[in-house]
């Protein structure tokens, strides 16, 4: 079995050479994903090569955006690849240029989306609002759309004043209605992103967002189950969403995982010491009680549900807190993460669980599932850096 740096050079080559044949632009399965980890993994070796691959790719990636026909969403499309040239941005390693140009765009299509009350984090309009949050801190200007991102969230949440208490509804593609608590798909991402909002201390927009910050939050702490039963903290939808209630698998995506961040960053900008204990009360559970990769449903090792997203966390959660609970489940998530390597026709030896009615075990090169979310986790975590990065999982 290779070493981790062993690992993090092969996926970087793998990346390098397949990156400039990969048609998709987007951030979380396409080049920009690719871009994002080239650009970690130059300035953690210093190796000028990898950078040059990464400017080459990104020069791929800019043609692709304006030769195809736009998408909005976050996850596959112009929301995503905004992020990255924001970030880059953010390094010095971008003209801000790119970035004006696709404003518009992006502003138009949230409020579409609103009108659509899609407001999914990957595929909605939450996820491009991710995006101007992010542009704010270069821009140092709050654009428009976020004053009416925030009216809309403010418009449609529906309250229960008994328990100080406030949720959004969620409608599915066949119409159906569920609350919906998760980071990926649901809540979760709703209160990271008014925290990211609330941090930007506009006072005119703080008065507004933070008693949906605090609802919110509340109604997500009203959704605990008992963890003796369920072996988890929180479900995978809300309660009043499910005839038969059940746990959650350990990811990012859905349960305990994610939500418990989203408690700890909510909490920290707050100044709410109870969320922040509940978080971590959360965290050390499943820190330590939690490693049954059957049980809790890890089949592969891709960021989104994988060894590596658990790994990534539990680091994260560390280098917040210095808790040795959460470096000692990093070290177990990750040494499972060299494990799951096994296949002679993977990725540097790693292939993604779809499930059987999606194409089974296939090859993915993505950030969210593939080889690149794998290798930006296992590059912070065997540099012992902080994984600014994450923050387009909305994990910082």
């Amino acid at each position: 079995m290779k070493t981790i740096k062993e690992k993090i050079d092969e996926i970087a080559n793998i990346v390098t050479t397949e990156g400039l044949s990969t048609s998709a632009y987007n951030l979380m399965s396409g080049t920009s994903g690719i871009i994002l980890f080239l650009a970690e993994y130059a300035d953690a070796t210093q190796n000028i090569k990898y950078e040059d691959v990464a400017v080459e790719i990104l020069e791929r990636t800019i043609d692709l955006v304006y030769k195809q026909e736009p998408i909005f969403p976050y996850a596959g499309g112009l929301a995503g690849v905004g992020f990255l040239f924001s970030w880059l941005e953010e390094r010095k390693e971008l003209s801000s240029i790119i970035t004006e140009e696709i404003d518009e765009y992006l502003a138009a299509g949230a409020l579409e989306e609103m009108q659509k009350s899609h407001y999914d984090f990957l595929h909605g309009f939450m996820g491009i609002a991710f995006y101007f949050i992010h542009r704010a801190k270069t821009t140092k200007t709050i654009a428009p759309i976020l004053y009416n991102v925030v009216d809309y969230l403010q418009e449609t949440a529906q309250y229960n004043t008994k328990k100080n208490e406030i949720k959004w509804k969620k409608i599915k593609d066949d119409g159906a209605i569920e609350y919906n608590t998760s980071l990926s798909h649901g809540m979760a991402s709703i209160i990271v992103l008014l925290t990211k909002l609330y941090l930007l201390h506009d006072t005119s927009l703080s008065e507004k967002i933070k008693p949906l910050i605090v609802g919110g939050v509340n109604y997500i702490l009203n959704q605990e189950i008992d963890r003796n039963i369920y072996g988890s903290y929180y479900s995978y939808l809300a309660i009043e969403s499910q005839d038969n209630l059940r746990g959650s698998r350990l990811a990012w995506c859905y349960g305990d995982l994610g939500i418990a961040t989203t408690l700890y960053q909510a909490g920290k900008a707050l100044g709410e010491q109870s969320w922040i204990d509940k978080a971590i009360e959360v965290l050390t559970y499943a820190a330590i009680n939690r490693r049954d990769l059957e049980k809790n449903l890890v089949m592969d090792a891709g960021l989104c549900h994988g060894t590596s997203g658990a790994g990534h966390i539990f680091y994260r959660m560390w280098w917040n807190t210095k808790l040795p609970e959460f470096k000692d489940a990093a070290d177990y998530w990750f040494a499972e993460t060299l494990k799951m390597a096994k296949f002679e026709d993977g990725l540097a030896g790693y292939k993604a669980w779809q499930g059987e009615q999606y194409g089974g075990w296939i090859n993915q090169h993505g950030l969210l599932e593939g080889i690149v979310g794998i290798g930006l986790a296992l590059l912070s975590y065997s540099t012992q850096t902080e994984p600014s990065w994450d923050e387009c999982l909305l994990l910082s």
